[in-house]
């Protein structure tokens, strides 16, 4: 696991790796074949909101918050420690130890140390790898349910980006008359499947 220091206080910029990083992240993140993230979103969004405005969209992203949800869609919990302990078989504490240890009040981790951070974000890369490694096999058996997941990942992200009016009478009445063709179809797959 790795730590690339990338936009710390000024007291700690001399560790600041910045663009550099950034770039041969980027690069290497469109030359491999899968690219595991958690919570991709806030990865992508990081990349895309960079002077830089890295194109995610080509990198082949599989998103470990997804594939334990297959893995696992009754589990509850949705955040990286529970799920390395769930998966993975361990627990280590979450970042809000890190930052009292380091005597941070908040999640600021520019403000605390790089040294006193490396180990916690090495060992959140080694989590997230784990877990795509060891959940990746649900994401194949939810075939093309799973495809169309992943495809879908990087534009609804997008989408975030630019905000819509909804108007939500006219999406009431479309439910509506959707509702009976729906359950007409469900009728239909019931008695095809038994």
């Amino acid at each position: 696991g790795y730590y690339a220091p990338i936009k710390h206080d000024e007291e700690f910029d001399y560790f600041n790796l910045g663009k550099i990083a950034l770039d041969m992240l980027y690069e290497k993140m469109c030359r491999t074949g899968i690219t595991d993230m958690f919570n991709a979103r806030f990865d992508m969004r990081l990349m895309e909101f960079t002077d830089e405005a890295y194109d995610m969209e080509l990198v082949n992203v599989m998103d470990g918050q997804i594939t334990t949800w297959y893995a696992d869609p009754d589990y509850k919990q949705h955040a990286l420690k529970p799920l390395a302990q769930r998966f993975n078989g361990y627990y280590r504490p979450d970042l809000s130890h890190t930052m009292k240890n380091a005597g941070i009040d908040g999640f600021n981790v520019g403000k605390i140390h790089p040294e006193n951070i490396l180990f916690y974000g090495a060992m959140d890369g080694i989590d997230t790898l784990e877990l795509g490694l060891g959940t990746y096999q649900f994401h194949k058996e939810f075939g093309l349910a799973g495809e169309i997941d992943k495809k879908l990942l990087y534009v609804l992200m997008d989408l975030e980006n630019f905000p819509m009016i909804v108007d939500m009478k006219y999406l009431e009445e479309q439910c509506k008359l959707l509702e009976p063709k729906l359950a007409a179809l469900d009728a239909e797959i019931h008695d095809a499947i038994g």
